[in-house]
């Protein structure tokens, strides 16, 4: 495998990676009943950068993850562990 095929086999794969914990986080969210805004406002974080990490468009930082896990009323690795399930399908 080329180095360029590699690195857009990586990409593809974190890629992948965002998207399925931004479907994660939608669905706690949404199991919290809360909207994007006060999710956002619970956590210190803008709306809008909730809806980008919820469509896959930021990635999240290792703090950003135990932080939306305490206001979502979970724990980081049953995100992780989400995210793994979601990815294996």
């Amino acid at each position: 495998m080329s180095k360029q095929s590699q690195i857009k086999s990586k990409k593809k794969k974190l890629d992948e990676i965002q998207k399925a914990l931004g479907e994660v986080l939608r669905d706690l969210r949404k199991q919290a009943k809360l909207s994007q805004i006060e999710l956002g406002e619970e956590s210190d974080y803008h709306f809008t950068y909730i809806s980008q990490l919820e469509r896959g468009t930021k990635q999240a930082g290792f703090g950003t993850i135990f932080l939306l896990a305490e206001k979502l009323d979970t724990t980081p690795d049953k995100i992780v562990n989400l995210v793994m399930k979601k990815l294996a399908k």
